[in-house]
């Protein structure tokens, strides 16, 4: 994380983190969602995103998880 923050700022560039989502996965639950999202904020040039694997992620996460 150290060297890709240094070579962010050094070549003006921004990094999508993407989380895999889903049931059996670290992230599977709406009240993970904004603790990893702080998490992402506190470096800068970093944004956040989610892919969500299988069939039930739907009905693991809101609809606001869904389009942010």
């Amino acid at each position: 994380m150290k060297k890709a923050i240094v070579r962010s700022q050094a070549e003006n560039i921004s990094y999508r983190i993407v989380f895999n989502c889903g049931l059996n996965f670290p992230f599977h639950s709406e009240g993970l969602k904004n603790p990893v999202i702080s998490m992402i904020n506190e470096y800068p040039g970093f944004h956040a995103a989610m892919q969500a694997e299988g069939r039930k992620w739907k009905d693991m996460f809101s609809g606001e998880s869904k389009i942010n």
